[in-house]
């Protein structure tokens, strides 16, 4: 029997998207009350919070609830789309609406590998987010490694990713 170490940000993916299929599958039958109300993305985010408040440096775990409240442009793209077509186009547009509006926001551009983290114990995807605020003019790139190396290492998140996510209103 081979065993596989799978990530906690990769078990919480490949669960959302379970419960997605579920959803689907499930609508109006059986199993949808206990779905009921829910999408994936509310699951994801909910999660997150439940992670977020095991934190202990608190810096970073009133940095990561900000970082969950700005408002993710890709899931917002994808949930507009559908499954048709491509979300970059539509996160794009999202992004300068929330520009227009001076609203900050978060961009999300998965990449098709997966980085280890700094313990080398787990493997997490290569996800790389663009933290934007406009009314400052301000923007920082973070990728989910280091977001992993909070909640699950606790490890601080980096001084420059704290210090913008001070600064911003979600």
């Amino acid at each position: 029997m081979v065993r596989v170490r799978v990530s906690q940000s990769l078990r919480l993916a490949l669960g959302v998207l379970m419960l997605g299929l579920c959803a689907c599958v499930n609508a109006g039958g059986e199993g949808s009350t206990v779905l009921k109300g829910a999408t994936p993305v509310n699951v994801q985010a909910q999660e997150m919070r439940d992670r977020i408040q095991h934190v202990k440096d608190a810096p970073s775990r009133s940095a990561l609830e900000r970082f969950n409240a700005l408002p993710d442009l890709l899931t917002l793209a994808k949930e507009k789309m559908g499954a048709n077509g491509d979300p970059y186009p539509a996160q794009a547009r999202l992004a300068k609406e929330y520009d227009d509006k001076k609203r900050a926001y978060r961009m999300s551009m998965p990449h098709r590998h997966l980085a280890e983290c700094k313990s080398g114990e787990h493997s997490v995807p290569a996800m790389e987010y663009t933290l934007v605020d406009p009314a400052h003019t301000a923007r920082v790139v973070v990728w989910e490694v280091d977001i992993h190396e909070t909640l699950e290492h606790g490890a601080p998140l980096p001084a420059a990713l704290v210090q913008f996510l001070n600064g911003v209103t979600p």
